[in-house]
């Protein structure tokens, strides 16, 4: 697939905040782990999306403060997403859920059970063609 479409997305936010100045104030800058450059951001030599190879440095940060964070994410992959991760600083998470597999009912059963234990912050929706 050429963009991201094709997803039912599930966002989860556990109800508290983050501080994005804590999270980056923790949040030690290297190039030891990997060489990122926006010059190739989007470019993973096969002119599509995957989404296993997206990635967010800021999720061990938040996850050391809020374990929940990651209880979340695991929770995600769990029910089925083919890939999950933190938005930006935290603590809100979203799942990816190919529209092959995932039906838009599957969606909101999944949203209704993950709002039972997270609380009402827990919305479905799903990619649109150039996202």
């Amino acid at each position: 697939m050429s963009d991201i479409e094709g997803f039912r997305i599930l966002l989860i936010n556990p109800g508290f905040s983050v501080s994005t100045r804590s999270i980056f104030e923790n949040f030690a800058l290297t190039t030891l782990s990997k060489n990122s450059k926006v010059a190739s951001f989007g470019n993973n030599g096969l002119n599509s999306f995957s989404p296993e190879q997206m990635h967010n440095d800021l999720e061990p940060v938040t996850m050391s403060s809020h374990p929940v964070v990651d209880t979340i994410k695991q929770s995600l992959i769990d029910a089925g997403a083919a890939a999950a991760l933190m938005s930006g600083s935290g603590p809100t998470l979203f799942g990816l859920f190919s529209m092959e597999e995932f039906t838009d009912s599957d969606i909101n059963k999944l949203a209704d059970q993950f709002a039972v234990v997270y609380g009402s912050k827990v919305y479905a929706t799903h990619t649109y063609a150039g996202a």
